[in-house]
């Protein structure tokens, strides 16, 4: 295996140092948003054409046990993405649908994955290309 460097010039100057204070005004909790896991972008997939039960959400979703189910629809729930309506029927009958919030995703998630269609080879290239020092 050879490894290969990479040597950047600069033009004498180098950039100003990173300010210790640049994220002092975001606030201290957790990303806002939270689409960056596993399922929960799929989950708001599944939910763009209206609401949805737990089993309809479960089968395009393979792999997911109805564990991670639970906690990815309440952790989305928390945040305002979607709403959980439970009707007093019997059998018991529960439904998920996006929030306006959650729809608010639909727009940027389109854009990446635009992006994904457009370079994705090249990513897949730059993966199997890249000699990290291991």
């Amino acid at each position: 295996m050879s490894l290969s460097a990479t040597i950047v010039t600069y033009d004498g100057q180098m950039p100003e140092p990173l300010d210790p204070d640049m994220f002092t005004h975001c606030p201290p909790v957790a990303a806002p948003i939270r689409i960056g896991d596993k399922w929960t972008a799929k989950l708001i997939r599944c939910l763009e054409q209206g609401p949805r039960r737990f089993t309809e959400l479960q089968r395009p979703l393979r792999g997911i046990t109805p564990k991670v189910l639970t906690a990815s629809l309440r952790a989305m729930e928390r945040d305002g993405l979607l709403t959980r309506t439970a009707y007093d029927e019997i059998p018991p009958r529960v439904e998920y649908e996006l929030t306006d919030l959650g729809r608010s995703l639909l727009e940027p998630m389109n854009a990446g994955c635009e992006w994904s269609r457009r370079h994705l080879p090249e990513l897949i290239h730059a993966r199997t290309t890249w000699h990290g020092l291991s």
